[in-house]
């Protein structure tokens, strides 16, 4: 059996492999405690960024691929 962090790289790796479904998990990545207890206050972080409150925001993690989905964001918010 093999786990994927995602379904899509299950899907990648099933189709690379021609393995049968069932042999492919996908488990989501985690996010460690330590992580969360870091928070940093909404006001504070437009604060030290000079981001005014009124700005509209966003942020992303994943990378700049296609299928994230960035180019598809930037149209509707054009």
């Amino acid at each position: 059996d093999y786990i994927a962090n995602s379904r899509y790289t299950g899907n990648l790796l099933r189709a690379g492999f021609n393995l049968p479904e069932n042999c492919v998990r996908a488990i989501g990545l985690g996010v460690a405690e330590k992580w969360l207890e870091a928070r940093v206050d909404k006001q504070i972080a437009r604060q030290e960024r000079g981001i005014p409150a009124e700005k509209f925001v966003i942020v992303s993690l994943g990378r700049v691929v296609p299928r994230k989905g960035h180019l598809v964001l930037a149209r509707a918010l054009a």
